[in-house]
């Protein structure tokens, strides 16, 4: 057969078949409506209701449509009816909407009210149900099958009926005890999270969350279907606990049976994993010691490089972590490493190329004190461009990348006047010293502590009633003792110190250090019942999401945790003039040395050219005194 006849046999086939098909759907329009009639589009027919035992007074709407001809569908009447085990134990009755609708609210759960619910619970909501849902209504359902029946009779007596078979299920709690064993089988483990997770009726998601004690037990209460079975899989999702990722070997699936409210105890196995880094020095001039330090507390470990610069740190609790080094003996060499962050909780196994640079500029190093060569624990030095800290404990500061011209220094201290000195013009990779002594203001507090004194600077926020201080945010130190113990409030943290040298820093709402250079402190924090020692030579964060460890003081990791930034302090200038024409001088990059030698030229050239010119004048004048004198005359 020719394509042409193939492609006129096919429209021919195709066009009759949409006749016929529009012919068929033009018949049906044209059937008259059944004279009354009624519908129910929702709940579907064998749909299960679902109420949680969380859930607050929730009910559904019956909704539907009549058709009553010629009638008004508002003239007719309108009865809803509810069936269990054949007797009946609902009745609405009622009239459509004009147009034929109705919308019947009846009740799932009428016996819960909001002061059931648990604070630590969240409320289910039906999916397509607003707020307008969660309210008592007249008619009610009961659990289990239920047969609904919506029948609309007319004026004249005409009946018409329709009924839909639903399940009402009304879930309630089971307790499901869990076991946590190590992947040995045999150790149990303490304040493990272990999760139960169902998915109800396909959709409703619910989990639940319990911790282990002591002993290694734990119970998940959780939600349980009364008319279906409820399934839940148990497992422990990868978790940080005291420095250890813990994660379930195998999960663990339970069954409850219809209206469960208990279950046989199960075991779940989990294997712990410490946090392992490994890496690489490039360019470094040899074996070099390097320190992972954990982040915030400032706990470390310290490791030597080999001769080709590999590394490794094994055991680490997991955590965000800041690899670093010493800087001085890098600096001695004209070298420098900056730091990196890792963060072990994303992968526990870590590779880290760390890479030593050139060091650029010039270096400056010294100390910060008072005017009596004390030292002062806090302190910053600046230039134009670069902001360091001191060591709290030795009063140190180290800072390097200078230009190789003329630069002013300034150092600032909270209770003491800013001091600024030029530091001269030296080449690139140069080692200078520069020391400041700074004068205590005025306005800075001497608390008498025993034999010795605390310093309360005035920007520091705190209270002071005797030997109890209520510190906000600032700068607090001192040395001393007494009888009676210091005590210090930082936020949720009691400090007492009988005696010794410390230093606190920080803020209420957010964190504090607890620098304990001599004698210890204890520090105790709200709702704990031991208090945590703090010895000499030992440091402490105060903050309310860390755990309360003190650790070894170590300058390398304070100089790591605090890296260069904003001075948080403005310049405050010695009010005495000689102090303030230093400074305005340094500003401008002259020195002392000049300024002196700047002096001494002015009064020589004051010498030679002033007096002679004074002379001069004093000359001048006596004889246009006298010359006045003889005219009177």
């Amino acid at each position: 057969m020719k394509t042409w006849k193939k492609w006129l046999l096919s429209a021919g086939l195709g066009g009759a078949l949409f006749a016929a098909t529009f012919a068929g759907a033009s018949y049906q329009g044209t059937i008259p409506p059944e004279p009354l009639s009624i519908i129910i589009v929702r709940p579907g027919d064998g749909e299960t209701i679902y109420a949680g035992p969380q859930t607050m007074l929730y009910s559904i709407f019956v909704t539907g449509l009549v058709h009553t001809g010629s009638v008004d569908p508002a003239q007719s009447a309108l009865k809803l009816e509810i069936f269990s085990e054949g007797k009946r134990v609902g009745l609405y009755t009622g009239h459509p909407d004009a147009n034929g609708d109705f919308s019947v609210p009846v009740t799932v759960n009428p016996d819960k009210d909001s002061g059931e619910l648990t604070s630590n619970l969240s409320v289910d909501r039906n999916s397509s149900c607003q707020s307008a849902c969660h309210f008592a209504a007249t008619t009610s359902l009961v659990p289990g099958p239920v047969l609904i029946r919506a029948t609309v009779i007319t004026p004249d007596g005409q009946q018409a009926y329709i009924e839909r078979r639903v399940v009402v299920d009304r879930a309630g709690y089971a307790s499901i005890p869990v076991r946590v064993l190590a992947q040995d089988g045999t150790t149990p483990l303490a304040g493990i999270p272990v999760t139960g997770g169902a998915r109800l009726y396909m959709w409703r998601t619910r989990y639940a969350t319990a911790l282990t004690d002591a002993e290694g037990n734990a119970t998940l209460r959780v939600e349980a279907l009364a008319e279906a079975p409820t399934h839940y899989i148990l497992r422990v999702e990868p978790s940080v606990v005291n420095g250890v990722l813990y994660q379930s070997v195998d999960t663990a699936g339970v069954t409850l049976p219809p209206g469960a409210t208990s279950t046989s105890p199960v075991t779940l196995n989990v294997k712990g994993q410490q946090g392992q880094v490994t890496g690489q020095v490039s360019g470094q001039p040899g074996m070099l010691q390097l320190w992972a330090i954990h982040l915030p507390d400032g706990s470390a470990r310290q490791t030597q490089t080999t001769p080709q610069g590999g590394f490794s740190f094994t055991g680490l609790p997991i955590g965000q972590y800041l690899f670093a080094s010493d800087p001085q003996p890098l600096v001695a060499q004209g070298l420098a490493l900056k730091p990196q962050e890792l963060d072990l909780t994303q992968s526990p196994d870590a590779d880290l190329n760390l890479s030593i640079s050139p060091l650029e500029g010039r270096v400056l190093r010294g100390n910060v004190s008072d005017a009596n060569g004390a030292v002062l624990p806090f302190a910053w030095v600046s230039t134009e461009t670069r902001n360091v800290s001191i060591d709290p404990a030795s009063g140190a500061y180290f800072m390097d990348g200078l230009p190789e011209n003329k630069v002013a220094v300034t150092a600032n201290a909270p209770g003491y006047y800013s001091q600024i000195q030029t530091f001269p013009s030296s080449p690139t990779g140069a080692d200078n010293n520069l020391d400041f002594h700074l004068v205590r203001r005025p306005q800075a507090r001497l608390l008498p502590w025993g034999q010795g004194a605390l310093v309360l600077p005035p920007e520091t926020s705190a209270s002071v009633d005797g030997d109890h201080i209520v510190f906000e945010n600032g700068w607090l130190w001192g040395a001393g003792g007494a009888v009676q113990p210091l005590m210090v409030q930082v936020g949720k943290a009691q400090i007492s110190i009988h005696s010794g040298s410390f230093a606190l820093s920080g803020t209420a709402s957010q964190s504090a250090w607890l620098y304990q250079f001599t004698g210890r402190a204890s520090v105790q924090w709200a709702g704990e019942s031991n208090p945590v020692t703090v010895g000499a030579g030992q440091m402490i964060l105060l903050n309310s999401q860390a755990h309360l460890q003190p650790v070894a003081y170590d300058p390398v990791v304070i100089q790591a945790l605090r890296p260069a930034g904003e001075v948080p302090l403005s310049p405050n200038w010695q009010p005495a003039l000689d102090a303030q024409i230093q400074a305005r001088l340094a500003q401008v990059g002259i020195g002392t040395a000049q300024a002196v030698t700047f002096v001494t030229y002015a009064l020589m050239l004051l010498l030679v050219v002033g007096l002679p010119l004074v002379g001069i004048y004093l000359l001048a004048k006596r004889k246009g005194n006298q010359k006045v004198k003889h005219n009177l005359d």
